[in-house]
C-alpha cells in the first residue's frame, strides 16, 4: 500500500499539470487523458470524491466542452490537496506498525 501511496503522491501533481496544460492549449484530448489517469488512480486508493470530479472532467473533455474543465480543475486540486493529507496520514501509520 505505501508503495501505490508514493507513487500517487509522485505523479498525481504530473497529471494534474498535464490537464491544465491541455485546457491552456485547448487540447481536450490531452485533458482527457490526463485526468483518466488520475481519476483511475484516486480510485484504486478509494478517493471516490477525487475520482468522480475526474470522471465529470474526463466526459467533458471527451466532448470538447473546455468551458467547464478550468473550474472543475479547481475544484480537483483543492479535493487533491485532502486526499494528499489523508494519504500522507494512512502511509505513516502504515510505516509505523
Amino acid at each position: 500500500m505505501v508503495a501505490m501511496i508514493d507513487s500517487f503522491l509522485k505523479t498525481t501533481p504530473v497529471r494534474l499539470e498535464d490537464a491544465r496544460e491541455g485546457l491552456l492549449a485547448s487540447d481536450a484530448d490531452r485533458v482527457r487523458r490526463a485526468l483518466h489517469t488520475l481519476g483511475s488512480s484516486a480510485g484504486q486508493l478509494g478517493a471516490g470524491d477525487l475520482a468522480e470530479l475526474c470522471r465529470d472532467g474526463e466526459s467533458r473533455a471527451r466532448e470538447a466542452d473546455l468551458t467547464a474543465i478550468g473550474p472543475l480543475l479547481l475544484r480537483l486540486a483543492e479535493e487533491l490537496q485532502l486526499v494528499t493529507s489523508r494519504l500522507s496520514e494512512t502511509k505513516k501509520g502504515s510505516t509505523r506498525g
